[in-house]
């Protein structure tokens, strides 16, 4: 997980609660989510979930790891 490069209050906390839904995803899926916005039509993410406090968005690579943009 790419962590949070300016330290935001709650990024490090929120970005493994997202990490930890990424990683229950396959557990019903057999696979890692194509993307965020795939965990937000699947049920695991909600719509105002997919950018970090702060701004910045959230993207989920093919190994299921969590990223961060900063903005």
């Amino acid at each position: 997980m790419k962590l949070c490069q300016k330290p935001i209050f709650g990024c490090f906390a929120y970005l493994h609660m997202v990490q930890g839904q990424v990683q229950a995803y396959p557990i019903n899926n057999e696979k890692f989510p194509d993307s965020i916005e795939t965990m937000v039509t699947d049920g695991y993410l909600r719509e105002d979930e997919t950018k970090r406090p702060g701004g910045g968005d959230i993207t989920i690579d093919a190994e299921g790891e969590v990223l961060v943009s900063e903005t």
